[in-house]
């Protein structure tokens, strides 16, 4: 069951028709996410796949299946690196161009650490470099990028206002960006939605205009 989260319901509900909701318990948003764990070709089972320069650990925190991709988009933290992962195969292309460590810290609060699709596109959040990445899915290369006003965490395309939304815990806000790929892809800061005591993670249904 869902509660109303006034702050943010006010906001989006003024500028979109969204309603900010929060579960009683935070650990649905987990709901969000899909196993690493991929099942290779027919009756197989379950095997780990080991990405491209993560030996030395990856700090993991976003992971999502795309349908119209056929792919599961796994952002590579210190890596440097977004990876697409076929489930059928177990094939992955790296798309570099994002901030690289070579030690691993614990936790996931380096490089690439959330992305989302949308419109053809993934957009990507940059812990290390506080940025938001835009990549064509289709030449898989970073083909637009800006600077975000504080460090993120979740990345979510919302689809009916064309707009990026990133969750930036440290300072209680989402910052919203419009989409524009009509001739070359764009991205423009439009605003802050503030959320008391968070957000971290984000999850946008779409049908229901709802954010949760």
């Amino acid at each position: 069951m869902a509660v109303p989260y006034p702050a943010l319901a006010r906001g989006l509900s003024r500028r979109h028709g969204y309603d900010m909701q929060l579960g009683r318990h935070r650990n649905l948003v987990a709901a969000s996410l899909v196993c690493a764990m991929l099942t290779l070709g027919a009756g197989a089972g379950p095997v780990a796949l080991r990405l491209p320069g993560g030996s030395g650990g990856i700090g993991f925190d976003d992971l999502q299946f795309v349908p119209s991709l056929d792919r599961v988009v796994v952002p590579g933290g210190r890596t440097g690196t977004l990876d697409l992962v076929d489930p059928k195969s177990g094939g992955i292309d790296e798309i570099g161009g994002f901030s690289q460590t070579g030690i691993y810290r614990s936790g996931h609060g380096q490089g690439v650490t959330s992305a989302d699709f949308g419109a053809g596109f993934i957009f990507v959040t940059d812990r290390s470099a506080k940025l938001l990445d835009v990549v064509d899915a289709r030449r898989k290369s970073v083909v637009a990028r800006t600077r975000l006003a504080s460090g993120p965490d979740y990345v979510r395309f919302v689809r009916a206002p064309r707009e990026i939304w990133v969750t930036e815990p440290g300072t209680q806000r989402i910052e919203s960006f419009v989409f524009n790929n009509r001739d070359a892809p764009t991205i423009g800061h439009s605003g802050f939605i503030g959320v008391p005591g968070g957000p971290e993670s984000l999850v946008v249904d779409e049908a229901r205009g709802r954010a949760y």
